[in-house]
């Protein structure tokens, strides 16, 4: 079953979730899945005003590349376009990356020729871009060629000490799915959410996809919780439980500019309430403030154990948290997210 949600024009939502099995199997997995009425205000890398100043500083720049690619005679910067264009029009992530690394192989001299013209003092922008960053992003920042950079963060809370005797009251949480997803965005572009619950041997998944284009934003985000209940699940007593799950998380942002600012970022969070996604998680954001392409790839495979008491239901109950979004800031920039995670096992126990 697929269910969708869309706006007509120029404005596109499009969430789905997936479920497969008997009629009565999945009238009852719907009832599992919820959608948020608005999406909670995630401290992301990048702000409206942090974007506008990154745009103000690369000013004089994109006015020198735009210049000497208006003079260009050669034809590849009609091709460039083109080629730029059919990325935002593939529909897979797959077939994007396809797309993108195309362009990397075929279009990198012309590129490179045209940035060398230029004479751009690559190290004097890439401070000043690096100054508009708070302290704690700074260091995160790595440049690549053209003043495109990626930006990450990432901490983990210490994994508690194993209990002293196993315990032999546990569940699967896996089983006790509850899923979630919120969307917004708006101009051209578009926005997926797949929220899965687990089908053994398929795990619990979340799936985001984000594009856009033509001074485009779109985000999405999906959770997996469980719905254990205390008295219920377990009996209300002063013993603690142990929480351990395995999760896979993969994300890929791109950002592709013909000339002009676009990014993308792609982030995921173990724990409840991380809205900067830094306290149990990682995020990451591509950017291509002027000209070519920002791939960023990054994938995890992690075991997380932690201690709840079994008056917090908050956290006993969260699972994972995934998250992409997409800008455009002018006409001529393209940006795509992908984030994916999987719980694997997820087993709670008392102790």
């Amino acid at each position: 079953m697929k269910i969708k949600h869309q706006l007509s024009g120029l404005i596109l939502l499009v969430s789905t979730v997936f479920f497969t099995g008997s009629a009565a199997a999945q009238k009852e997995r719907t009832t599992k899945i919820e959608q948020l009425a608005e999406l909670p205000k995630s401290k992301t890398h990048i702000t409206k005003e942090l974007e506008a100043r990154i745009i103000e500083t690369v000013k004089p720049v994109l006015e020198q590349i735009e210049k000497l690619l208006s003079e260009d005679g050669s034809g590849n910067y009609a091709l460039y376009k083109d080629e730029v264009r059919k990325v935002n029009e593939a529909k897979s992530a797959d077939e994007k990356m396809l797309l993108l690394q195309k362009i990397q192989k075929n279009f990198y001299p012309f590129i490179k020729s045209i940035w060398d013209q230029a004479k751009i003092d690559d190290n004097q922008y890439q401070q000043k871009i690096k100054g508009l960053f708070p302290d704690h992003l700074k260091e995160t920042i790595r440049f690549k060629e053209f003043l495109n950079f990626t930006i990450s963060s990432s901490s983990q809370k210490p994994i508690p000490p194993p209990p002293p005797k196993p315990s032999n009251t546990c569940v699967d949480a896996n089983t006790l799915f509850k899923g979630l997803f919120g969307i917004d965005g708006g101009a051209i572009g578009s926005v997926q959410v797949q929220v899965a619950p687990a089908r053994p041997p398929s795990p619990a998944e979340i799936v985001v996809g984000a594009g856009a284009a033509i001074i485009g934003f779109y985000r999405g985000q999906g959770w997996i919780r469980n719905t254990i209940t205390i008295p219920g699940t377990f009996p209300s007593d002063s013993r603690s439980l142990r929480s351990k799950k395995t999760f896979d998380w993969r994300g890929t942002a791109s950002a592709a500019s013909i000339a002009g600012c676009s990014w993308s970022t792609v982030a995921y969070s173990s724990a409840p309430n991380d809205t900067d996604f830094r306290s149990s998680g990682e995020i990451y954001t591509a950017v291509a403030p002027v000209i070519f392409l920002c791939i960023f790839t990054k994938k995890a495979s992690k075991t997380e154990e932690a201690v709840f008491s079994k008056t917090d239901l908050t956290g006993l109950q969260f699972g994972l948290t995934c998250y992409g979004s997409a800008t455009s800031s002018i006409f001529l920039s393209h940006a795509h997210a992908h984030s994916a995670a999987a719980i694997i096992k997820w087993e709670v126990c008392e102790e």
